[in-house]
């Protein structure tokens, strides 16, 4: 990496390590740099447009999303076109998490759950929590969807 990070996020796809956002010296960072393990190489990768610190991502095939933790921002990196592209978020939410279960792209957030239709480019919401939580997380596993409140 080319500088010390705080707030950044990692993801791990295809044998490579994904390091997206962050901020160094109180300044938000669009920079994205991949680390190739079987190289031992870091990359420079092409920057983000819009999101920076507070990230969440997940990937479905050869796309990586990644949204802002503050705000409504996303963005969708295709590997095989090596660019991204913004997506519009369903609301502006804060500290959102983003998860994938059976190659569906899911928000979770403070009220609700929300699920990316991305042959129509839009969120659809398919829970509402009947008290609003603060600091919720999720993840996606093979055998359902778990989320931890």
């Amino acid at each position: 990496l080319k500088c010390n990070l705080v707030l950044y996020l990692i993801l791990y796809e295809d044998n490579t390590l994904y390091v997206m956002g962050g901020e160094t010296d109180h300044r938000s960072l669009y920079s994205v740099e991949r680390y190739d393990p079987r190289l031992g190489q870091w990359q420079e990768m092409p920057a983000m447009r819009e999101v920076n610190s507070y990230c969440s991502s997940a990937a479905i095939g050869s796309h990586i999303y990644c949204c802002e933790g503050l705000g409504s921002c996303m963005e969708r990196f295709d590997l095989r076109a090596n660019r991204w592209d913004v997506i519009n978020f369903w609301e502006e939410r804060e500290f959102y998490e983003i998860f994938v279960v059976n190659n569906k792209l899911y928000s979770v957030s403070g009220e609700a759950i929300a699920r990316y239709d991305d042959v129509e480019n839009k969120w659809l919401c398919e829970f509402k929590f009947d008290e609003s939580r603060e600091w919720d997380t999720a993840t996606g596993l093979q055998m359902g969807n778990y989320v931890r409140l």
